[in-house]
């Protein structure tokens, strides 16, 4: 039967050891270290791989996000282009999580190595996610990446957007009020926060009513 396009598939988020895999990938190699970024920030995969060193300011520890990359073919040539992200909501301010700061440092300072070995001088223009040419990551070959990491640390998960899905999904089951998770996803609807959320408060219900199930043993 052809599949019902209708129905759209809900996404599942990274369970906790799925989480810490992700993070031993990338305290074994620098290059994963994109995936737990973008799952501790929740960034659009355009925002993550438009991001230059330039908007990571460890002063005041914030994530400026101001713009996104896609690849179009304009004039016959497949290139990338750079714009104003999804929507004004999602022109904001991220904080750094304090943790992944350290794994943030080492990172920005392999990749400041690139344009060096490259032949290219670093500024902080440079492209923070790049690729071995220095140049703008295309999002298929991203996917493609992931995918494999999933694969080879046995994660059941095929999709990009799980992580930001998971970021969501953390704030919400810590608690955190839902125009504050709404901001940081950078969402024009709070009511698309609101899903996430109450999909989880389902599951705590859930979980609340299975503590009973004692009675019946």
């Amino acid at each position: 039967m052809p599949e019902d396009r209708s129905v759209k598939k809900e996404s599942i988020p990274l369970s906790k050891g799925d989480i810490n895999k992700l993070i031993d990938a990338a305290k074994g190699d620098l290059n994963n270290f994109i995936f737990v970024f973008a799952t501790f920030t929740g960034l659009r995969q355009g925002e993550l791989l438009s991001l230059t060193h330039n908007d990571i300011d460890f002063e005041t520890d914030i994530i400026s996000v101001r713009k996104s990359v896609g690849f179009f073919t304009l004039n016959g040539v497949y290139s990338p282009v750079v714009s104003s992200p999804k929507t004004p909501q999602s022109i904001r301010d991220i904080p750094i999580l304090a943790e992944i700061k350290p794994l943030l440092r080492a990172y920005m300072s392999y990749e400041k190595s690139k344009p060096l070995r490259l032949g290219i001088p670093f500024t902080k223009d440079c492209i923070l996610f790049s690729s071995c040419t220095g140049g703008y990551i295309e999002s298929g070959n991203l996917r493609k990446r992931l995918k494999r990491l999933y694969k080879r640390l046995e994660i059941n998960q095929t999709t990009f957007h799980v992580l930001r899905h998971t970021f969501c999904t953390l704030l919400a089951k810590k608690g955190i009020p839902l125009k504050t998770a709404s901001m940081l996803m950078g969402h024009s609807d709070i009511g698309i926060t609101a899903r996430i959320y109450t999909h989880v408060d389902k599951d705590e219900l859930q979980k609340g009513i299975n503590s009973l199930s004692e009675f019946f043993n």
